[in-house]
């Protein structure tokens, strides 16, 4: 039972090893946060200064997000 506990959490993280680009990573992470602050900013809840100077996470901009069904 103790080695199929192992192999379960090894398995949930080996998608991490395959990212072979990880700047792919990180402007999928991006151009997501800026899809969540455009959508905001038309809803009226975020100031357009939010483009450039937003400090919430995307986790966070998605909660706003579901919080007032914008999605």
């Amino acid at each position: 039972m103790e080695q199929s506990k192992s192999y379960k959490a090894r398995d949930e993280y080996n998608w991490i090893m395959d990212i072979s680009e990880p700047n792919q990573l990180r402007n999928a992470v991006y151009e997501m946060k800026q899809y969540y602050i455009n959508k905001l900013i038309e809803a009226k809840l975020l100031d357009d200064s939010a483009k450039d100077e937003c400090t919430l996470t995307v986790s966070q901009l998605k909660i706003i997000m579901d919080h007032h069904q914008l999605l």
